[in-house]
């Protein structure tokens, strides 16, 4: 009774969760990133516009493979961040996401959460909990650093295992939040006057 499968038909999914929403319910709508550009009015004038509490899963967020050219999940960024309200954000692994989940219901407005396809290694967060709206982390802070590097997403592991197995005297930004983006944070890397690498 809690689930709502609305067929290829994205923009009404939206519809649907907006009023959903202002009926007092925090729905979670999952799309594909390529597919949520069809719901792309829906979002802006019944969500966003709105400010109203709906999370938002898109899923194969970034490039999908095998899935195709038309699956590559790649202009959702570009086209959620001029939107007024909007949160995004993209969990490095299983444990992030939780809380990311977590984050997303407690918030009182459109929040997004990006993840890509395929299989991650599930690990239950013991410990979920609130991560603050705009705010990145250093997995890497290396005093001795030569160079910063920002990413997001599962990168944030791969980088962050090859410059600790490699010894690479660089830092890295988790840069959990796409929108907004931690400011302060990209001020005082940027001022420090070493490379940064994106």
């Amino acid at each position: 009774e809690r689930f709502f499968d609305v067929g290829i038909a994205e923009d009404h999914a939206m519809c649907f969760a907006s009023g959903l929403s202002l009926e007092g319910k925090k729905p979670f709508v999952a799309i594909y990133s390529s597919f949520l550009q069809r719901a792309y009015d829906q979002l802006n004038h019944d969500i966003a516009r709105m400010n109203l509490p709906v999370l938002i899963g898109i899923d194969r967020a970034g490039l999908v493979g095998e899935d195709g050219e038309t699956h590559h999940g790649v202009f959702d960024i570009s086209f959620l961040r001029p939107l007024p309200n909007v949160v995004i954000a993209q969990g490095k692994d299983a444990k992030e996401a939780q809380s990311l989940v977590y984050t997303g219901y407690k918030y009182n407005g459109p929040f997004c959460i990006r993840y890509p396809r395929g299989t991650v290694k599930y690990e239950k967060n013991a410990q979920i909990s609130e991560i603050k709206v705009g705010i990145w982390e250093k997995t890497v802070n290396n005093i001795y650093s030569e160079a910063t590097i920002l990413t997001y997403g599962d990168d944030v592991v791969k980088v962050t295992e090859r410059l600790l197995s490699d010894k690479l005297p660089y830092e890295v930004i988790n840069a959990l939040f796409i929108k907004p983006i931690d400011s302060d944070m990209l001020i005082e890397t940027a001022a420090n006057g070493k490379p940064l690498i994106i």
